[in-house]
């Protein structure tokens, strides 16, 4: 007994049908996933070529921002000093005015001190004067007499 002609037809439309349910539940979804790996083998020289494209424009990008950065703090660190000696000359041109100042008050002090001594001096010889003008005045009254 061989194979009936109608056996060969169940036993292929059963391999068909086996091989339909193989595809379908578990060939399917692994076609994708074989797919992937196919194209990233074949394109694995041009994804190393762009990832390291990206490793430069990252490192770049950092570079510049740090570059950024330390200018930011070196114009700070200027900006700091620029204050700092501002300060300073504020304080200097304060401590300078303060002591003119005390030298105008002093000059002004001697100049007060003279022009009232000057003062004096002059009622003094005002006194005297008037004094001598009295003595003739009664010396003459006294020879008039």
């Amino acid at each position: 007994m061989g194979l009936l002609p109608d056996d060969v037809t169940t036993l292929v439309s059963w391999s068909t049908v086996v091989a339909m349910l193989w595809t379908a539940l578990i060939g399917a979804p692994l076609v994708p996933l074989l797919w992937n790996w196919v194209w990233e083998w074949w394109n694995r020289e041009e994804r190393a070529q762009e990832q390291e494209a990206e490793r430069r424009r990252v490192e770049e990008r950092v570079n510049r921002e740090k570059a950024v950065v330390r200018l930011l703090g070196e114009s700070a660190a200027r900006g700091k000093a620029m204050a700092k000696r501002d300060k300073a000359r504020v304080r200097r041109e304060k401590v300078r005015e303060q002591a003119r100042e005390r030298v105008r008050g002093k000059r002004e002090n001697a100049i007060t001190r003279l022009l009232q001594d000057a003062a004096d001096r002059e009622k003094t010889i005002v006194k005297l004067l008037q004094e001598g003008a009295e003595r003739e005045q009664r010396r003459d009254s006294k020879m008039a007499e």
